[in-house]
């Protein structure tokens, strides 16, 4: 999941979805992917030639357009754009049909916690970040040792993604329960114990020292 102020900040609001953002952006993170993933680490890529039909997500193009944005696009339209790439490099690869393949991607969005829009364009602890995405998997998180609740990278200390697991149903590309993130996915964690949360008039820069740790390797697919 993708902080999108943080990625209007690094790239200086150039983009037109970040000059006309849409409000609940602010305190929400918004999809990057749903990835499957090895037990090593790596993951398969462009599994198959199955070009995106977009005719196939009318249905969802409205929540997709809020939950799953291309910033970086002119018109509504240049969205579809981003949910290709995603598709061929990913999609193809999850077992899931098209329809499935984006409607589950939504079905998995986390709620944000709330603490990301109190405390829009200031500070917030990562304690307090990563115990909003507990769910009973163990707060201590990826940097923290332990646990694995979820992933946090930072970029120049900003957060920027949000990366959470779940089990993949043998044989069916299905997604299934929500799992402590495994070894691989918890070395991707680089914030510190401060985490700024960049806001959409936010251009400066700041540095931050950054902590990364490990945990239990398991069959994963995350969203992102």
């Amino acid at each position: 999941m993708t902080h999108q102020p943080e990625f209007c900040r690094e790239n200086d609001e150039r983009y037109a979805g970040c000059r006309d953002h849409q409000e609940s952006w602010e305190g929400q993170l918004t999809i990057h992917g749903l990835w499957p993933n090895r037990n090593d680490g790596s993951y398969p890529s462009s599994c198959t030639n199955e070009a995106l039909d977009p005719a196939l997500l009318s249905d969802l193009s409205s929540d997709l357009g809020s939950k799953w944005p291309n910033v970086k696009a002119m018109s509504g339209s240049e969205h579809a754009s981003f949910w290709s790439h995603e598709w061929s490099k990913h999609g193809t690869c999850s077992g899931l049909d098209q329809r499935s393949y984006f409607a589950t991607a939504l079905g998995l969005l986390l709620p944000t916690p709330p603490v990301v829009g109190e405390r829009y364009g200031s500070v917030v602890t990562r304690e307090d970040l990563i115990g909003g995405y507990d769910d009973g998997l163990g707060t201590a998180g990826g940097g923290g040792g332990g646990g694995g609740a979820a992933v946090l990278v930072c970029k120049n200390g900003y957060l920027s993604e949000v990366r959470v697991c779940y089990e993949k149903v043998d044989g069916s590309g299905a997604v299934g329960a929500r799992m402590a993130c495994p070894d691989v996915i918890l070395r991707e964690d680089n914030c510190g114990d401060q985490i700024e949360i960049a806001s959409f008039d936010d251009n400066d820069d700041a540095t931050h020292s950054t902590t990364t740790t490990g945990g239990a390797a398991a069959e994963t697919v995350a969203i992102e």
